[in-house]
C-alpha cells in the first residue's frame, strides 16, 4: 500500500508527460535539422570553392577594372588565405583591380605610351581556406512558433502589444527609469538552470530576431539561429518542468495572453474596451499614457520563460489594483481641471 501511494506521488500527470514528451520530440526534431543545415554548409561551399575558381581561372586580365576590383572584393569578403606560395593571392588580385587605377593614372597620357603593356595573362591566384557560407543572404520568412500569436490577426490585442512592448523595451526603448542590469540578468537567464545555456547575448539575439520579423516579415540568416521555429518553446518546456519539480503550480504562472483574461475579468468588459483602444488610431493620448505605465509595471516584474515573459496571478493582481488606483486619480483631476469630459478618460463611475 505504501509502495502504490509513493508511486502516485512521484509519478508525473499526464499533462507532464505529455509536455516533457513534447519537449524530447522538439529537441531531437531541433538537432536533425541543425545537422542537415551543417550537411548542406558543406555540399554548398564546396560547390562555391569550385565555382569560384572557375571565375579566377578565367580572369585574363583585360577585363574592366570594376569587374577585377569585384573579384578581388569577393575574395576578401570570403576570406581567402593570402600568405600562399610567395605571399601570392589576395594581394595579386588587389593588383589586378589597381592596373588600369594606378598604372594608367601616372599623367594623363603617360599611362598610354608604347612602353605600357598588360601581362598576357595574370599569375596564377591561389585561393585556399576559404570559409564562405552560402546562407549569408538567405533570410528565415516562418515566424518563430513562439511570436505567431501576436502576428496578423492577433496583433491589436492588449497581449499582443503587451508582448512587443516588453521585447522593445528590453533593448533599452523607454524613457522611464527601470532596474539595475544584474536585477534584470536574474529575471532573464538567471532565475532557472534550464536558462543556464543561454547567455544574456543570445537571449537578446532572440529578442532582435523577432522584433525584426515583425517589422519586415523574415529575419536575415546573421541571426537566423535565434529564430528556429520551436527553440523557444524547448526551452520553456524545460523551465516549466524545473519549476514543476520545484514544487510551483504553473496554473499560477500567466503569458500575456493569460495576462489579457485576467485583466478583462478585474476591469470588465466596458473598461477593458476603453484600455484596448487607447492605442488605436483615434485612441485618447492620456488613456494610451496611464496603459503604458501598466506596461512598464509589467517589464519590471516578468520573468522570461524562453517563450516570452511570465507573472505569477498575485503579482499581476498588485500590480493592477495599484494603477487603477493611480489611474483613477489622474483621470479625476483632469476631469475636475476641464481638460476632459469625464468619459474620454479610463474610468467612468
Amino acid at each position: 500500500m505504501a509502495s502504490r501511494v509513493s508511486r502516485t506521488l512521484i509519478e508525473p500527470d499526464e499533462g507532464t508527460r505529455a509536455r516533457r514528451e513534447r519537449g524530447r520530440q522538439s529537441q531531437a526534431a531541433f538537432r536533425k535539422r541543425q545537422a542537415q543545415f551543417n550537411r548542406d554548409l558543406k555540399n554548398k561551399n564546396h560547390q562555391l570553392t569550385r565555382s569560384i575558381e572557375k571565375v579566377l581561372d578565367c580572369i585574363q586580365g583585360d577585363e574592366r577594372s570594376d569587374l577585377l576590383g569585384a573579384v578581388s572584393d569577393m575574395a576578401r569578403t570570403a576570406g581567402i588565405n593570402s600568405s600562399h606560395e610567395g605571399g601570392q593571392g589576395l594581394e595579386e588580385g588587389d593588383r589586378l583591380a589597381n592596373w588600369y587605377t594606378n598604372d594608367l593614372a601616372v599623367g594623363s597620357n603617360e599611362g598610354l605610351n608604347d612602353e605600357f603593356m598588360l601581362p598576357d595573362k595574370p599569375p596564377k591566384l591561389h585561393y585556399n581556406g576559404m570559409r564562405l557560407d552560402p546562407f549569408h543572404y538567405m533570410s528565415i520568412s516562418l515566424p518563430p512558433e513562439d511570436i505567431a500569436p501576436y502576428l496578423g490577426a492577433g496583433s491589436n490585442t492588449f497581449a499582443s502589444r503587451l508582448f512587443w512592448f516588453m521585447l522593445e523595451h528590453s533593448q533599452g526603448r523607454c524613457e522611464n527609469n527601470h532596474e539595475e542590469p544584474m536585477q534584470f540578468h536574474q529575471r532573464i537567464v538567471g532565475h532557472s538552470q534550464a536558462m543556464e545555456g543561454v547567455s544574456l547575448s543570445f537571449a537578446q539575439t532572440m529578442v532582435e530576431a523577432r522584433l525584426q520579423h515583425r517589422r519586415t516579415g523574415f529575419v536575415a540568416a546573421e541571426i537566423a539561429s535565434a529564430a528556429e521555429l520551436d527553440l523557444a518553446m524547448v526551452i520553456c518546456t524545460k523551465v516549466q518542468e524545473e519549476y514543476e519539480k520545484k514544487g510551483d503550480n504553473m496554473t499560477q504562472w500567466m503569458s500575456c495572453q493569460g495576462v489579457e483574461e485576467h485583466i478583462q475579468e478585474i476591469l470588465g468588459k466596458d473598461t477593458f474596451t476603453r484600455l484596448q483602444g487607447a492605442f488605436l488610431e483615434n485612441g485618447h493620448p492620456f488613456v494610451k499614457k496611464e496603459v503604458e505605465k501598466l506596461y512598464c509595471k509589467l517589464y519590471d516584474t516578468f520573468v522570461c520563460f524562453g517563450d516570452g515573459p511570465r507573472w505569477t496571478i498575485d503579482t499581476v493582481n498588485e500590480l493592477v489594483f495599484e494603477w487603477i488606483m493611480s489611474a483613477f486619480e489622474a483621470t479625476e483631476k483632469r476631469y475636475l481641471a476641464g481638460d476632459f469630459d469625464r468619459e474620454p478618460g479610463l474610468f467612468s463611475f
